[in-house]
């Protein structure tokens, strides 16, 4: 049976500076990956906080990033404001359906992974 054009779930990422521009985003197919998404963003965002406030967002014990697979495989919303002065930013990240558009090549939601142009 044939999936074309079947909505199908995933989680739609944010990093957004409080303001809300938004700095990044991407599809994701799962919880998990929605999290490791968000921790490899950071560590671009990295050089521009401060040192206490990167380790935790690198380090893969901290609660916030347990809290947040939890919400999200609840199929809850979560928000992580991040502050280290004088930068604000958050990361935002919401269960969604991807509806594919027909004839669509590449898909413009690719949460199956792989390359775009694949």
């Amino acid at each position: 049976m044939s999936t074309v054009g079947k909505p199908h779930p995933g989680f739609w990422c944010e990093w957004r500076h409080i303001d809300g521009e938004r700095i990044r985003s991407a599809s994701q197919p799962s919880p998990e990956s929605a999290v490791r998404w968000a921790r490899l963003t950071v560590r671009i965002l990295a050089s521009a906080v401060g040192p206490y406030l990167v380790d935790r967002l690198v380090d893969r014990s901290d609660p916030w990033w347990e809290d947040a697979v939890s919400a999200l495989e609840r199929g809850a919303e979560f928000t992580l404001p991040l502050v280290a002065e004088p930068f604000s930013f958050a990361w935002h990240a919401r269960p969604v359906l991807f509806v594919p558009v027909a004839g669509g090549k590449p898909l413009p939601h690719r949460t199956t992974g792989g390359m775009p142009w694949g």
